[in-house]
């Protein structure tokens, strides 16, 4: 029912993101339009039904920073002006949703049981670091051909391989097809890891801010398939599982990363201090 209304409107879930990669000016294109549709979107579903819980994602932001956040800090980039507009029209979507959610409603209700949050925040690149590069460098993976096509492709000897986003996982015996690492094995090695990787420089600044085991930070019935180490770089280090890099440090066309602060939260009456992993709680008690 409703996907052949989605598809009367041609609605777009996202841009093409191969695609608006390499051509800007198909993005920025792509990006007004898939934010139109999502307009047209929210309008014909706000009336549509009667909501508990109605949600709406907003990705152009994210695309818009990762292939050109250095349009949006530098005022003197060709691009810098339709960086801007685009954010003006973010602004205006947002008003836009507000006045739905508010339609009819009185004025003293305004703000109640609307919210705005990120997941993560933004910034410029420096450096791309390639972590299976260092692995290899410092003898804790190998590939069985050259270049490897895939992880599949890596040495039954191999100790360590890293995955996006900033995932390291030990060869443990019983988790992986050839693993071999004992559990004994594997804490005296992430123990091992950890201490050289909090010590990895580019031109003499530290790369790494921090790195958790999977029992400091995560919890729940699938707390086991957790990676064994979890890293989290200094602004501009942009951690990467790729596997055919050579050199730990590099460049892509890629010009902003995730940084793990700077994520918000907006509510009209919000704690202080408010942890991502608290919002379903708060959200549940608001619809009780």
């Amino acid at each position: 029912r409703y996907l052949a209304q989605l598809r009367r409107m041609n609605y777009l879930v996202d841009i093409d993101t191969h695609r608006c990669r390499a051509d800007h000016d198909q993005m920025f294109r792509e990006l007004h339009d898939t934010l139109n549709l999502r307009k047209l979107a929210v309008e014909f579903f706000w009336d549509e039904i009667d909501w508990d819980l109605f949600e709406v994602v907003k990705t152009g932001t994210d695309r818009l920073q990762h292939y050109l956040y250095d349009a949006v800090e530098n005022e003197g980039h060709q691009r810098h002006g339709q960086a801007i507009d685009y954010y003006q029209k973010i602004e205006e979507f947002i008003k836009f949703c507000w006045q739905q959610f508010y339609k009819g409603q009185s004025a003293d209700t305004e703000g109640e049981g609307f919210y705005m949050l990120s997941d993560h925040g933004f910034c410029l690149i420096k450096r791309e670091v390639y972590l299976n590069a260092w692995l290899r460098k410092n003898g804790y993976l190998e590939f069985e051909k050259e270049p490897p096509e895939e992880l599949k492709d890596l040495k039954k000897t191999s100790r360590a391989f890293a995955l996006d986003p900033s995932r390291i996982y030990l060869h443990r015996k019983g988790k992986y097809p050839q693993g071999f690492l004992s559990d004994s094995q594997a804490s005296d090695l992430r123990n091992e890891l950890k201490e050289r990787l909090m010590q990895l420089e580019f031109e003499g600044e530290k790369v790494l801010r921090a790195i958790y085991f999977p029992e400091e930070i995560y919890s729940g019935p699938e707390a086991a398939r957790a990676p064994d180490l979890v890293l989290v770089s200094k602004h501009g280090y942009d951690l990467k599982g790729n596997i055919t890099k050579l050199e730990v440090f590099g460049n892509s066309d890629l010009k902003g990363m995730h940084t793990f602060d700077d994520a918000f939260y907006w509510a009209k009456e919000s704690p202080e201090k408010v942890k991502i992993t608290d919002l379903a709680n708060i959200f549940l008690e608001k619809l009780a």
